[in-house]
Formats: C-alpha cells, sequence, structure tokens
C-alpha cells in the first residue's frame, strides 16, 4: 500500500484484499459493470471502501442511480454473468460474487475526470473500531438511593461490526443530566470487550430519572451510547433521634420561638398589680 503511494486504511480490515482496476473503452461518463468474485463470504457490516486519491483518502462507496452495489451467491465458485437477475441490489451476507456499477468521473472514479477511463482501487471492508449495534450498556440495577453510598455497577460490552470484541478503548460518561450530583471511576477495561465502571449519587431531584450518556473510542472511530434510564429515589429518613426539618419549617419554628419569647418579655414587664 505505502509503496504504491497509498496511504494504508487504519480503521478496516479487507478479508478479500484490494482490487485495483482500470477499464474504458466506453463513451465518456459512463457507467461500467465490473464483476469481483470473493474467496470470502460477505459478512455482517461490510461495506464496500475506495481510495479517492491522495486528497479524499478512504472513503465508503458513494450509492445513487449511476453507482451501485449488487451481490450474488454464487455456485461452485462461479459467478453468474453480470447481467444476470441473480444479483440483488445491496451487499447481501453470505454472497461470494461482487457486482460493481461505477460512473466514469462520477464519486467512486479515482481520478474524477469523465474521460472514457475508469480507474479505482477497493474492496470489501469491515471497520476494526467499536460499533453501535454490537456494543451494549448493561446497569447492576435500574434504581440509585441519593445518598452518596448506594452503587450502581456500570458494563459495556464492545465489539465491531463483524462482531469481534474490542480491546484497548477508551469508555468514558459524554453527558448526564444531573452531572454534578454523579461520581463515576473511570472505567476499566476487563478484556474480551468487557469494560465497568461504579457509580454513585447523591441530592435527589423530584422527578427522579437521570439519563446517561456514554463514548467510546479507538482513537479513530467514535460512537455514542445512550440514554440509559436511572431511576433516583431520595435515602430513607432516620427513624427516632433528632431530625432535620425543611427550610420551611426552621423558619416557622423560629418565629414562633421568637414571638413566645416576645410574650415572655411583655408578661414579665407589664404584670398588673397584686390586689389584697
Amino acid at each position: 500500500m505505502k509503496a504504491a503511494g497509498v496511504d494504508f486504511d487504519a480503521a478496516y480490515t479487507y478479508p478479500n484484499d484490494l482490487v485495483d482496476f482500470e477499464v474504458s473503452d466506453q463513451s465518456h461518463g459512463a457507467a461500467y459493470r465490473v464483476l469481483i468474485p470473493l474467496q470470502q463470504p460477505l459478512a455482517t457490516g461490510a461495506v464496500y471502501h475506495h481510495y479517492g486519491g491522495s486528497e479524499v483518502g478512504w472513503q465508503t462507496f458513494v450509492e445513487n442511480a449511476t453507482n451501485q452495489l449488487w451481490s450474488a451467491p454464487g455456485v461452485g465458485g462461479a459467478c453468474p454473468d453480470m447481467f444476470s437477475t441473480d444479483y440483488i441490489e445491496g451487499l447481501t451476507i453470505g454472497d461470494q460474487c461482487l457486482l460493481l456499477i461505477v460512473e466514469d468521473g462520477g464519486p467512486n472514479d479515482t481520478d474524477g475526470l469523465a474521460d472514457g477511463v475508469l480507474t479505482a482501487l477497493g474492496g470489501i471492508a469491515i471497520s476494526m473500531g467499536p460499533d453501535a449495534s454490537q456494543t451494549s450498556v448493561v446497569l447492576s440495577k435500574n434504581t440509585i438511593i441519593a445518598n452518596g453510598l448506594d452503587r450502581v455497577t456500570i458494563t459495556v460490552t464492545v465489539a465491531a461490526a463483524n462482531g469481534l470484541p474490542l480491546e484497548g478503548l477508551t469508555v468514558a460518561i459524554a453527558d448526564c443530566e444531573h452531572c454534578d450530583r454523579i461520581i463515576i471511576l473511570p472505567f476499566t477495561d476487563r478484556g474480551e470487550g468487557i469494560y465497568d465502571s461504579a457509580l454513585v449519587r447523591w441530592d435527589p431531584i423530584q422527578g427522579g430519572v437521570d439519563r446517561l450518556y456514554f463514548s467510546v473510542t479507538d482513537g479513530i472511530n467514535t460512537i455514542q451510547l445512550g440514554p440509559v434510564e436511572l431511576s433516583v429515589v431520595a435515602p430513607p429518613r432516620p427513624n427516632g433521634g433528632c431530625t432535620v426539618g425543611d427550610s420551611e419549617s426552621a423558619d416557622s419554628t423560629l418565629l414562633l420561638l421568637l414571638l413566645l419569647s416576645v410574650l415572655s418579655t411583655w408578661r414579665r414587664r407589664y404584670r398588673p398589680p397584686m390586689m389584697f
């Protein structure tokens, strides 16, 4: 890849390697059909990536009326004729025949020129980064007591588009509705794509639901997860002993004490004389 002057597509793997081709002999701007037999069948999460030149780099195949991807199962290692009705538009999991329809001078032509010559370098690609459809967030329980002591364990399981577990990633909380009342420990990589952390909460908010959002990144690809809802309940009031009221009850008690003090002082100063 480097020898050919092309930067390596580090975020993807190519199970069928790359295909570098040039076709011509049609009118300028024509749509060419290119049939590619695949050694490995199409897998979950497969896309077609092509090299768009040094300024564009690697990109996903652009699909429109004159740029399309079709696939067929194939029989005995042989692919149907490129005009066969066996081909179905899109990439079907398990198929081993890929039919490209690429426009000369279109978004998938490497030189971008409608010059009667189509040049392209690309292949079936599988992302090696975290995939949201293969990633999950699980809480050890759905309710937390907001006393700063109760704890909820957060487990994030991360995989690539093909289901391969991913290690060595960075998992963190991205956003939450009451972040100033939440403490989340750093996530620990447990291996096999499993990351966990713990959360504590205090100062309950009336309404009782926190919505949590998380991010997962490998330094190149980043996915966002959530919202994950966590119900928040107030800690139980202690039984017996001294209790501390809310601000309104405290203010009322203070006013009552002041009033009693004033009445007591008035009675001492203005007690009527005793009659004999």
